[in-house]
């Protein structure tokens, strides 16, 4: 892969974890929303640990919580402080 394909790849991840992230902004129930994000990416890393998936492939599905699930801002925000 080239490093202009790594590069475009990379923005559509980035796009599609902003769009995530704004869709569980958005919810009624925003806690719930990303709890229900977080235990699917919990699930998928626990299914993909016994595999032979690479580890950096896993840890950048971890990593992708912090960019995913809301933070203290957010909420802050929600109540409009």
């Amino acid at each position: 892969m080239s490093d202009t394909e790594r590069e475009k790849l990379l923005g559509h991840v980035l796009a599609t974890q902003a769009a995530v992230r704004a869709l569980i902004k958005l919810h009624p129930d925003m806690n719930a929303a990303a709890l229900a994000v977080q235990r699917e990416i919990e699930s998928v890393i626990a299914e993909a640990l016994p595999t032979e998936l690479p580890d950096a492939l896993i840890d950048g599905i971890a990593a992708a919580k912090k960019w995913i699930l809301p933070g203290a801002r957010d909420h802050a925000e929600r109540r409009g402080g």
